[in-house]
């Protein structure tokens, strides 16, 4: 894979991987039946190799009980990848002189018996091999769609392992509908973005570069309105005290700053929300009309969040138009 199409440094993958065990509290790597200590860290991929030549594998983790986990994605498992895979670990334990123990994820269903090792006389090779796919991606999705629905705690890993464990034909699609359903998971509102990220880190290597791209480009847009959230939180809040003062002065202080606090923070999630959503639909769409505009600043949160929801399929002001009150 050309390096230009990934922008995802190990630094990321180290980020959301710590954020996914910690959050899994052990359960990463059972969930992939890899029943070993936990993942402490992840390391780069990329080792020097002879002639200038480099070569880089799918997932290097460092684990608690100080051993290294080389873990491979795979369709399929040919000679030329196992030898690949031997040549890769040489080099790993030249680097970092530790036991290595290596698993190949395979999710396509073919006959694994003669695969994963070499027998080359005085070289031994051994991985273990990992098949992993479930016949109904859909079933699983709408089980814990109908929980979150029920404000009921989801199965987290269940949840962002289920793309790699569908299968090939299924990954776009089910990649896509379990972060439409991450989406609206109330009681981890703020985890939302980690629990997405993990998602696209698991399938980047596995889906096509165009559909990974409008992932990253989706995740980065979530960002954009958590950051407006966050600023119109800040804004609201000053803008409330000084608010709740003027009347506190005339209907008691104590509850009259309560109060001009709490209408000031809902102010400003609405106001820096809705000039989110202006500045985003003039870049796409080219600069709205004003009073466009003054309907967008107008609307409540709820109607504000649906449009955030919906941002990429508005293509017109028709389209506009149908998410906003009068």
């Amino acid at each position: 894979m050309d390096e230009k199409q990934r922008d995802i440094s190990y630094h990321n993958y180290d980020i959301v991987f710590k954020y996914a065990t910690q959050t899994l509290q052990g359960r990463m790597l059972d969930f992939l039946g890899l029943h070993m200590a936990p993942i402490v860290e992840v390391l780069p991929t990329e080792l020097p190799y002879i002639e200038a030549r480099k070569i880089n594998e799918d997932y290097i983790f460092r684990l608690q009980d100080d051993t290294l986990l080389h873990l491979e994605y795979q369709s399929n498992i040919t000679l030329e990848d196992m030898i690949r895979f031997m040549i890769y670990d040489a080099r790993l334990y030249e680097q970092y002189k530790k036991t290595i123990k290596t698993a190949i994820i395979c999710w396509k269903d073919i006959d694994t018996s003669n695969m994963g090792k070499i027998d080359a006389g005085s070289i031994t090779y051994k991985t273990d091999i990992i098949k992993i796919k479930i016949q109904d991606p859909g079933k699983i999705l709408l089980e814990e769609e109908n929980k979150i629905l029920k404000n009921e705690e989801p199965d987290i890993a269940r949840i962002i392992f289920l793309p790699v464990m569908s299968g090939k034909e299924n990954i776009k699609d089910v990649t896509l509908k379990t972060i439409e359903i991450i989406k609206k998971i109330k009681n981890r509102r703020y985890e939302i973005d980690k629990l997405i990220a993990t998602v696209i880190v698991l399938v980047d290597k596995m889906l096509d570069v165009e559909t990974i791209e409008k992932l990253w480009e989706e995740f980065k847009m979530l960002n954009v309105f958590k950051y407006a959230e966050e600023r119109g939180k800040k804004e609201g809040f000053q803008e409330g005290i000084e608010v709740g003062i003027e009347k506190g002065i005339e209907k008691g202080i104590e509850k009259g700053i309560e109060k001009g606090i709490e209408k000031g923070i809902e102010k400003g999630f609405g106001k820096g929300m809705a000039e989110t959503i202006i500045r985003l639909l003039c870049k796409k769409m080219g600069d709205l009309p004003a009073e466009c505009k003054e309907r967008i600043l107008s609307q409540d949160r709820p109607t504000l969040e649906l449009i955030a929801d919906h941002i990429f399929d508005i293509e017109s002001l028709a389209d506009l138009e149908k998410f906003l009150k009068q």
